[in-house]
C-alpha cells in the first residue's frame, strides 16, 4: 500500500484493481477502517493502522470465506495489502 495514500492512488485502485461487487469497505465508529475482497479465490485485505488488532479482518474474512464455501468448494488463498 503506498504511503502516503493519495487520491490518485485511490483512483488507480478503484479503476484498475477493485471489483465493486466483491470489494467491501470495513467501517467502524471512527469511519473507514479498511477494505477486504474475495476475487478469483484470493482473499485480500488492508486495514488502517488504528484498526489493526481489533478483529475486523477476522470477522469480515470469516463472512466472506463462509459465503464462498456456501457456493463453491474451490480452494482459497489470502494475504494483506
Amino acid at each position: 500500500m503506498p504511503h502516503p495514500y493519495t487520491p490518485v492512488d485511490f483512483q488507480h485502485f478503484h479503476k484498475d484493481i477493485a471489483v465493486p461487487e466483491k470489494t467491501f469497505v470495513i467501517e467502524d465508529d471512527a469511519g473507514s477502517a479498511g477494505i477486504i475482497s474475495l476475487v478469483d479465490g484470493v482473499l485480500g485485505y488492508w486495514l488502517a493502522p488504528r484498526a489493526e488488532g481489533l478483529g475486523y479482518a477476522t470477522e469480515t474474512g470469516r463472512c466472506l470465506v463462509a459465503a464462498h464455501f456456501a457456493s463453491s468448494d474451490a480452494s482459497l488463498t489470502s494475504g494483506s495489502f
